[in-house]
């Protein structure tokens, strides 16, 4: 790695690390404002070390009709949001999110910052998701080296605990499935891999979080699918896929059969009770009691709830309104759309074509479960933003490759 790539990769671990600051507190222990105050330090840090990068990678902005298709969806969400804003006479601070929602993140993450990132942009992305947040899972297991049910070492809740180890686990297949994909497998790399892979299954088993567990099975799966054609080639598939399973089933069970008893415990006590959803349906249906056109403002849910909205979807529509939730609904699926195409068009030939994808799963399997978008949010929230971005930077670069190619050759490819 030279020098430049490990300035990015520095800046862009900053910047998904201090994001998830926000994740050492929660409803229940509340972030201290030193730490607060830290995050937006270390975000700034991230993007001011990247600034110059930034400035030449704007004045380049190239935009493909089908990336239009999907900023004019961020747009029309943006907007409407600040409308929302002010029609519900939302204080400073939440208009000020929505304009930084509206203009700030498509110069930003959508255009800026993977121009700065250049063509290692999705590597140079998974490795610092990677890095950032394996951190803090480092930390918590020095810190509080016993694992028990519920575990949530120095974060604010278990279920935080999970989401982090989560993006670990979802950071450690994206370089699986890159490896599977180029064929340049390592065996210490993926043994470490895997191990590390293990390592934050078992963190998401014992966080007793069941929307983690969803994530890393949603997330896995896909990568599977991803790596089918190269595995099945090798008759390699199913001993993999049953050798991840075993690993990951041994590491949850083995250390501590008492943990795997809490474990079934809990879950079946949820089941008897017919609350699969932890009451998760109730707040849901609230929201959609309540719901207004421009939504309720920024203040609906601890005032009128009382609780988090523990889905993304569900706290726009309670905050900003059914509109802007099904713009951002049509946003996710085109975004969803456009990186599945560039994980399977480009994957061998562009390093980690997969990570968008994979990332933009983590996300969404996790915002099914926990509200987990907002102006700034968590690592993974910027992480999505910017694979939004990767996306619409690989549509620019094969537009750009068409249009300097022969007419006729480029006909005939598109054809």
């Amino acid at each position: 790695m030279n020098f430049l790539f490990r300035w990015k990769l520095l800046a862009l671990a900053l910047l998904f690390g201090g994001a998830s600051i926000m994740n050492l507190g929660s409803a229940y222990d509340p972030l201290e404002p030193a730490l607060g105050m830290l995050r937006l330090v270390l975000i700034a840090a991230g993007l001011g070390i990247l600034f110059p990068l930034l400035l030449t990678a704007i004045a380049n902005i190239r935009v493909t009709a089908k990336g239009m298709v999907l900023i004019s969806l961020w747009l029309a969400f943006g907007a409407v949001g600040l409308i929302s804003s002010v029609v519900t006479e939302d204080h400073l601070e939440p208009v000020a999110s929505m304009l930084w929602i509206l203009a700030g993140i498509p110069i930003i993450f959508f255009a800026a910052l993977p121009g700065a990132l250049g063509r290692k942009a999705n590597q140079l992305a998974t490795l610092a998701l990677l890095i950032s947040h394996a951190f803090y899972l480092l930390v918590s297991l020095l810190r509080y080296p016993q694992v028990d049910f519920q575990y949530k070492g120095i974060f604010g809740h278990p279920n935080e605990m999970g989401m982090t180890a989560t993006v670990v686990a979802a950071c450690c297949l994206t370089w699986l499935t890159e490896l599977v994909q180029t064929q340049s497998a390592g065996f210490l790399k993926t043994v470490a891999l895997t191990a590390a892979f293990c390592v934050s299954c078992l963190l998401v088993l014992v966080s007793g979080s069941r929307t983690s567990l969803l994530a890393v099975l949603v997330t896995t799966l896909l990568a599977a699918f991803l790596c089918a054609k190269q595995l099945y080639r090798k008759h390699l598939f199913s001993m993999v896929g049953g050798g991840l399973v075993l690993l990951a089933f041994s590491a949850a069970i083995i250390p501590n059969l008492e943990i795997a008893q809490q474990m079934w415990h809990k879950h079946m006590q949820r089941v008897m009770k017919g609350d699969m959803l932890s009451n998760r349906d109730e707040i849901w249906l609230k929201v959609i009691d309540d719901v207004q056109v421009l939504g309720n403002g920024s203040e609906y849910f601890p005032d009128s709830v009382g609780i988090s909205s523990h889905n993304s979807l569900i706290h726009i529509i309670g905050q900003r309104g059914p509109i802007a939730a099904f713009f951002m609904a049509g946003f996710a699926v085109v975004g969803a759309v456009f990186a599945f195409q560039q994980a399977v068009r480009t994957s061998g030939r562009r390093p980690f074509a997969s990570a968008p994808l994979l990332i933009a799963s983590c996300f969404w399997a996790l915002s099914s479960g926990e509200g987990v978008f907002g102006a700034l949010g968590t690592g993974i929230n910027l992480a999505y933003l910017l694979s939004i971005g990767l996306v619409l930077a690989s549509e620019t670069e094969i537009s750009v490759s068409m249009s300097r190619r022969p007419l006729g050759i480029a006909v005939l490819k598109l054809a």
